[in-house]
């Protein structure tokens, strides 16, 4: 069974899921579950102290530049309420161990050689105890100078577009690299017309198989409109190099090269194939064009980390929530899925072609769910909610979703980087903020909502 944990503080700082209408939800309904998956990436790890000249163990480049960024907004936007610039952004990056440093290189003079020697004055070190180089946000003395593990480092800024080189911003092609594991997660939307208009996703460490090339597109304009909201006429893949001189190609025509940090938007369709001469780092930006709200993001995983077994925490009340299934596979493949209770599997869907998709049955409110192929074969399955317009009509209103899980990247230890029940993180305003948790097996769930380390309650979970 699928359990929804409340934030009782009602501060959002820690878990974060809102409202189900959108104008009530700020960020929450598209960010969450990004910043869930973020956590769900980085197991919580015992506490370390740092070795005294501490080095870089991950990396991360932020995706989705404004600048393209806006472009999207735009198509999605109805002419006479078009999204206008500037574009807020929030970079949430979860602590998980204690005396971690954070080296955040911005990208508009240039990237370090080395964050060590810390060339550039705009570099900030965080939690090395020196404000002269820098701190996390609302750190005023040496002594706070000091990143413990469970706390989130949140960075909200707006970007004004055009974009000048000469003004930094915590923004999209930032680096930012860490001397323990992290989570980040990056989100925004434009100041015009608000988060109505607002996605996340995760943010992938430059360690991660999925920092890859080769990339299979799962949906596009020309995917049936088998959830009835056209989600994927709009589709654009957002690619950020890690390296110099990385050349990409679609379907093998070049697009071009990029260097350390830098990003192309391609519009895609289902089918097509990504691939590139360095690793890369793949967001994938939906949505219904000229629907005002309608648009979900998705972190891709490359053709080589497809699984074969896949888990979903979500079935929602304030929309349907059904699973696209797409085949990379050479063959047809068959994928059974289990809801809570009853028989095991529930049912199965397929055949499906190779290159083709399919959509599950809607996800009952409540449950969780697991998609899976009895022989192994590798699919990639994307959650959408709000399908078939759901209890608000129009599928733009409690619009998300996310890449499901494969089961043996499932973890028992989760921190939860960032979520907003509404934009202004107001606990005065009514909102929902919620995390959502399947166990594969019958298990215990401890939680503590403000990381300090005392588990504040206790949920007993039945399997799936």
């Amino acid at each position: 069974m699928s359990h929804q944990i409340s934030d009782p503080a009602s501060s959002c700082r820690n878990a974060g899921r809102s409202a189900g209408r959108k104008t009530q939800r700020g960020w929450a309904l598209l960010a969450a579950l990004a910043i869930l998956l973020a956590g769900l990436s980085t197991p919580v790890l015992s506490q370390v102290s740092p070795a005294t000249t501490p080095s870089p163990v991950e990396a991360y480049y932020v995706p989705l530049p404004e600048t393209d960024l806006l472009g999207s907004f735009q198509a999605i936007a109805i002419p006479t309420a078009e999204a206008e610039a500037p574009i807020d952004t929030l970079i949430s990056i979860a602590i998980a161990v204690d005396n971690t440093i954070i080296w955040y290189d911005h990208w508009e003079d240039g990237y370090e050689a080395d964050v060590r020697t810390s060339a550039q004055d705009s570099t900030e070190i965080w939690g090395d105890g020196d404000l002269d180089n820098g701190a996390a946000p609302g750190v005023t003395t040496d002594a706070d100078d000091v990143l413990q593990g469970g706390i989130p480092v949140v960075l909200e800024n707006t970007v004004a577009l055009p974009r000048s080189a000469a003004v930094l911003r915590y923004d999209g092609r930032d680096k930012i690299q860490a001397s323990f594991p992290i989570a980040v997660t990056r989100s925004a939307y434009p100041v015009t017309p608000g988060s109505v208009l607002a996605g996340a996703v995760e943010v992938l460490s430059t360690e991660s198989r999925s920092w890859a090339t080769d990339f299979a597109v799962p949906v596009g304009p020309s995917t049936p409109n088998l959830s009835g909201t056209d989600p994927f006429e709009y589709s654009t893949l957002y690619i950020m190099a890690q390296r110099a001189d990385t050349q990409v190609f679609l379907n093998s025509v070049s697009q071009g090269t990029l260097g350390e940090g830098e990003n192309l938007t391609l519009a895609v369709d289902q089918g097509d194939r990504l691939t590139s001469s360095k690793p890369v780092q793949v967001s994938l930006v939906t949505g219904d064009v000229d629907s005002r709200y309608e648009m979900r993001w998705y972190t891709l995983s490359a053709i080589g980390c497809c699984g074969n077994d896949y888990y979903t925490p979500v079935g929602e009340s304030n929309g349907p929530t059904q699973v696209w299934i797409y085949n990379v596979a050479s063959d047809p493949i068959t994928v059974s899925y289990d809801f809570e209770g009853g028989a095991t599997p529930d049912g199965t869907i397929g055949p499906i072609a190779t290159g083709a998709v399919a959509l599950s049955p809607v996800v009952p409110n409540g449950s969780g769910a697991r998609f899976w192929t009895l022989d192994g074969a590798p699919f990639v399955a994307l959650s959408q909610t709000d399908t078939d317009g759901g209890p608000f009509a129009s599928g733009s209103v409690s619009d998300w979703g996310f890449p499901l899980l494969v089961s043996n990247t499932l973890s028992n230890q989760v921190l939860v980087g960032q979520g907003r029940g509404n934009t202004s993180n107001d606990s005065s305003i009514a909102s929902r903020s919620v995390v959502w948790v399947v166990p594969i097996a019958p298990a215990v769930i401890y939680v503590d909502y403000d990381s300090d380390g005392t588990v504040d309650n206790t949920y007993r979970f039945s399997e799936n």
